[in-house]
């Protein structure tokens, strides 16, 4: 199984308290929740299934982090949440699409059509993609 993985970093902190508090945020205030990811992603509990069927598709293996999981774990790169990463093995990964390319998605398909035309700009950049 190949190591490319797609890094799906959502503009939240992880935990219970965040948690809860982002769902309901997201239902009284929605103008003020910060994560549009998280916003044309998922429904009130769980993840969209056009999205996750997409996701599907795509050759690479998939991480969803917090932002505050994401900085643990890459503590030297700087990222704008939400953002969608790009990591070819070992590799620092790239950004794929930054949080201002996904805060101008107005719904899931903008989003899907944003990340599939950068895939597609960018090629096969970790080489051969035929293994998921």
């Amino acid at each position: 199984m190949s190591n490319n993985k797609l890094i799906i970093t959502y503009n939240a902190n992880s935990g219970i308290f965040s948690a809860a508090t982002d769902f309901v945020k997201k239902l009284a205030q929605p103008e003020k929740y910060d994560c549009r990811l998280c916003q044309v992603t998922y429904g009130s509990l769980k993840m969209q299934h056009p999205w996750k069927e997409y996701l599907a598709t795509l050759p690479y293996q998939k991480e969803f982090m917090y932002r505050d999981q994401f900085s643990t774990r890459f503590p030297n790169l700087d990222v704008p949440f939400p953002a969608i990463l790009l990591e070819c093995g070992d590799e620092t990964p790239i950004v794929i699409l930054s949080a201002a390319e996904i805060n101008e998605a107005k719904n899931l398909q903008q989003l899907i059509v944003a990340l599939s035309q950068k895939l597609t700009e960018l090629g096969h950049p970790c080489g051969d993609l035929s293994l998921k």
